[in-house]
């Protein structure tokens, strides 16, 4: 494995930005880096986007993300008059508008400015980081185990939460699946990363992979699948593997974890992820009751208007500075916990209105990226149906963690706009080859 060097200015840049955040915490939880180096990314960022400024229009422009763009600026615009109705601050909005748009301007970024001979080689570059991370976190759980508390078994990525860690995890997996189902690699490599996968959840504890990689598998096999005999044994030989897999790693994660007998059992998921109780146990808010929580204790006597539209974009933020913290989550923050979820901080601030819209946005990219699978799945176009499909899991992993976290209004959300962006880079590429 070696690090991507690129001579491009801007890909460079963009490559910087992703590395930065791979391993910005494994300095802060083990070296004591203070976290106010995770503001670098945004100076990066901004950078980036000042080198990049007389191509804004032609990012904007961009017909591949029509509707995507369309619900982003609708969600902002009923937000922001949300706002103004009830107590506008700029500072507050500013600050809530670069917490929820670094991902979405790398987003812009990655499509306007990546190669696809450098996006292939980074796509690369994650899977072998994955195999010596692997390594590491069986180095750390082996002698260094009493230094680390939940969630923070996380090798090369470290932070005092797993969400770096799932999230690249989950990518490999989409990046094996892909290479597979577009004959780019043996059924053996798939396995061994399942088997690595399954390794890294048990000894870090990070049950809900499991159940995403279940619920992706079957999403990839049902969209790639055509109807050839061998096809389908193959396919599903393959998915089978995966549930044996991670039904061993589960039986494993018990032994090693009693607390988690059970887990595996639907009602068991749902009633942990919907209790008052709240997630971790800390605050009133879980992953399934956000809505109904909120209405109960913030807009059962407000009327309408906040359910529809909430109380405004910025009027629940909270910063590291003081004065970028909003009154209300002085208020109400640390009892409710709203933001640990990205459903709950936008039904919060957008109301219904702006958390279908926040849906629908990733839901319009999801939909194109299936039609692009079962186009290029008839031309026979194996290349770009290896970005289709990659971009197919990077707008489920988005759909889900708009329930399950709050990772696309934090720094870790610049690794999903990569991923995202990936079918778009192929198919400007395809579209200029055509040209040429």
């Amino acid at each position: 494995m070696r690090l991507i060097v690129v001579k491009d200015k801007k890909q460079r840049m963009i490559l910087s930005m992703l590395y930065y955040v791979l391993f910005i915490g494994f300095f802060t939880s083990n070296f004591g880096v203070p976290e106010s180096a995770y503001y670098l990314l945004d100076v990066l960022l901004v950078l980036l986007l000042f080198f990049c400024i007389s191509g804004i229009p032609k990012m904007l422009g961009n017909k591949e993300i029509k509707n995507f763009q369309i619900f982003i600026f609708s969600l902002i615009l009923s937000g922001t008059v949300s706002a103004f109705i009830q107590g506008f601050d700029l500072k507050l909005w500013m600050w809530a508008i670069r917490n929820w748009g670094r991902m979405i301007v790398f987003f812009y970024l990655c499509f306007f400015c990546m190669k696809k001979r450098v996006a292939e080689r980074t796509i690369i570059f994650f899977v072998c980081l994955y195999d010596v991370n692997t390594a590491v976190v069986l180095i750390q759980y082996l002698f260094f185990r009493s230094r680390y508390g939940a969630d923070q078994l996380n090798g090369l990525f470290g932070r005092t939460t797993s969400g770096i860690n799932v999230t690249v995890t989950l990518f490999v997996f989409c990046i094996v699946l892909s290479q597979y189902f577009c004959r780019k690699t043996s059924v053996k490599r798939v396995l061994a990363t399942i088997a690595e996968i399954g390794f890294v959840a048990v000894v870090a504890e990070l049950r809900a992979v499991f159940v995403f990689l279940i619920l992706l598998v079957m999403i990839y096999v049902f969209l790639n699948l055509r109807l050839s005999v061998r096809q389908i044994f193959k396919y599903l030989f393959m998915a089978c593997m995966v549930f044996a897999v991670m039904a061993v790693a589960a039986k494993y994660l018990v032994r090693i974890y009693p607390q988690f007998e059970g887990f595996f059992n639907i009602k068991r998921i749902i009633a942990d992820a919907s209790i008052e109780g709240g997630y971790g146990y800390t605050g009133y808010i879980d992953r399934l009751n956000a809505i109904p929580v909120i209405n109960k204790y913030f807009f059962n006597n407000t009327g309408i208007w906040n359910k529809l539209f909430g109380i405004g974009i910025g009027n629940a933020e909270y910063s590291a500075f003081d004065f970028l913290t909003s009154d209300f989550y002085r208020h109400y923050g640390n009892t409710f916990r709203y933001l640990n979820f990205t459903s709950s901080v936008m039904y919060l601030e957008t109301g219904i209105c702006g958390l279908a819209l926040y849906v629908l946005a990733f839901a319009s990219l999801l939909i194109k990226y299936v039609k692009g699978i079962k186009k290029t799945l008839l031309e026979k176009n194996i290349d770009q149906l290896f970005y289709e499909n990659i971009g197919l899991g990077a707008a489920v992993i988005s759909m889900i963690y708009i329930i399950y976290n709050n990772l696309q209004r934090s720094d870790g959300g610049i690794i999903l706009a990569f991923f995202l962006a990936l079918p778009i880079i192929g198919r400007r590429e395809s579209k200029n080859e055509k040209t040429n």
